[in-house]
């Protein structure tokens, strides 16, 4: 849906040029291995967080992900970027900051489906039981915030799909659902 936007700004700020296609992968791809090692240091210890981070980085497949020109690793950032804010919401004691960062992860469940479709709801439905086990256990106002922030993150997708539908008409909008069915189907 929304997955080749960062591409379009890097154009747009760069120039046309291979460089430019894969910014947006290479800098998410420096995001995305902060943020696994701040979620691995969370649920481990500073070595295997460390090591973790180095067996990431090191991996063939990651290293050619991080250099292509598409959506893999701005989304696989968004996935993590959930699971760290969640994280960091459970663990504070502060309300207005834990309200933050719960508002942060469930803007980046939104994200997530912005940058890849229908393609979110997998490591989402991986993800649900955690996630839906602590919402259920805390407050109200928690829960809204997550809920809110999930609102605020489909901004975006609903003023793709809606410019969608002013250029090319309904067709716009259903060719989301067609293509879901055609990768389903075959």
């Amino acid at each position: 849906l929304g997955s080749y936007w960062f591409i379009a700004l890097a154009i747009r700020l760069l120039g046309s040029s291979e460089l430019a296609l894969r910014i947006p992968s290479i800098i998410s791809s420096f995001l995305c291995l902060i943020s696994w090692y701040l979620i691995a240091l969370k649920i481990t210890d500073k070595k295997a967080a460390f090591i973790s981070l180095l067996s990431l980085s090191s991996m063939p497949l990651w290293i050619q992900y991080s250099r292509y020109a598409s959506p893999d690793i701005p989304f696989v950032l968004s996935i993590l970027l959930v699971i760290l804010f969640f994280l960091e919401s459970l663990d504070l004691s502060d309300y207005l900051r834990q309200y933050f960062y719960i508002f942060l992860s469930g803007f980046f469940v939104s994200i997530s489906f912005f940058i890849r479709s229908y393609m979110a709801f997998v490591p989402l439905i991986g993800l649900a039981p955690f996630i839906f086990y602590h919402l259920f256990r805390k407050d109200y106002i928690f829960k809204s915030f997550f809920c809110i922030g999930m609102i605020l993150g489909f901004i975006p997708t609903c003023l793709n799909l809606y410019f969608s539908v002013q250029k090319f008409g309904i067709s716009g909008f259903t060719a989301l659902f067609d293509f879901a069915r055609k990768q389903a189907v075959g």
